[in-house]
């Protein structure tokens, strides 16, 4: 989980420094979409997690899952994604199932696009993703409040 997201803060340093592709761009930007749909739908991550294909050289999906629950289950932020359901129901599809394709990167571009609209108007969650996780997966002492 803090790979991921230090991976997240080291692309966006690549895109400030101009050197990313916007693929590259449209992949990080996904990622707290990709939490958000996890933590706001109990019932379409059960599905999700259900339906996720074990990767040969990595982890079960319930080991993953289990390794993510503190931050897609159990956090503040996920209680306040909850609440919010920021992102849509089809955008979310679109970008778990993209996950879960043999050509992730260019489906969740595509579904990136798709949904470019919708993803312009997530400044907030963004912020609030941010801010709850400013060390990567560890979510602070005092979480700041869930946005009006």
């Amino acid at each position: 989980m803090r790979l991921l997201l230090n991976l997240l803060l080291r692309g966006a340093f690549v895109f400030w420094m101009g050197a990313a592709d916007a693929q590259t761009i449209r992949l990080l930007q996904s990622i707290p979409v990709y939490f958000t749909c996890l933590a706001q739908d109990p019932d379409a991550a059960d599905a999700y997690w259900r339906s996720v294909p074990k990767a040969p050289d990595g982890p079960t999906p319930e080991e993953t899952r289990k390794q993510m629950q503190p931050v897609i289950v159990d956090s503040a932020w996920a209680a306040c994604a909850r609440k919010k359901k920021w992102v849509s129901k089809d955008f979310c599809a679109d970008i778990l199932d993209a996950s879960k394709s043999q050509n992730s990167r260019r489906d969740t571009a595509r579904a990136m696009d798709r949904y470019q609209a919708e993803h312009g108007r997530l400044k907030l969650m963004y912020e609030y993703f941010e801010a709850a996780f400013p060390k990567g997966g560890e979510p602070p002492r005092n979480a700041p409040p869930c946005p009006d």
